[in-house]
């Protein structure tokens, strides 16, 4: 008999809209701004240009990197790599416990990988963001960090907007039942 202990996997669900920024219009996601631009194409090409590399926000000490990044059916899916710095430290071996594996320096990263899904309809003004946290880790902000400022170099009139999906008197209500799963339909 073998004990395995898992730290808890989340998927949740946001929604993704584009905002004039001088109104309270709600844009359609395949045809928004002067440009007639697709929402679909722009967030392939934002996380197509940072695969590989290092999304850094210094003032949380926390880097991403896009991982894998593919499309079909307007959907964009694929893995980000996010973890902190900032702190040296030892690493060890549980199997070599007294000798030290290695020694972290402050700008080296422990990344840890997460799952997600954009879905980007046409016709309509809200799209979906399934995205993983594992235990108190996730990597929503920097995401949306990433992609927001790319997104208001490129579209100086919108805003790109994530949101939550369930409301949130819902949500509120939810915390206080003593549950362990929950499915919407």
């Amino acid at each position: 008999f073998r004990r395995v202990l898992f730290r808890s996997i989340l998927l949740a669900v946001q929604g993704v809209r584009v905002k004039e920024v001088k109104g309270r219009k709600y844009q359609l996601l395949d045809s928004f701004s002067d440009k007639g631009a697709d929402l679909y194409e722009i967030l392939f090409q934002y996380l197509k240009l940072h695969k590989g590399g290092a999304f850094e926000i210094k003032e949380a000490q926390q880097a991403l990197e896009v991982k894998k990044v593919d499309q079909s059916k307007r959907q964009i899916e694929g893995l980000l790599e996010a973890g902190h710095y900032g702190s040296e430290s030892d690493i060890r071996s549980l199997d070599k416990w007294s000798e030290v594996a290695y020694r972290k320096k402050m700008r080296d990263v422990d990344m840890s990988p997460f799952y997600f899904l954009f879905d980007v309809p046409e016709g309509k003004e809200l799209g979906f963001l399934l995205l993983q946290s594992t235990g108190t880790e996730g990597v929503q902000s920097l995401l949306a960090e990433m992609l927001h400022k790319q997104f208001i170099e490129q579209f100086p009139d919108d805003r790109l907007r994530f949101h939550r999906i369930v409301p949130d008197d819902l949500r509120k209500q939810l915390a206080k039942a003593p549950l362990s799963e929950i499915r919407f339909i």
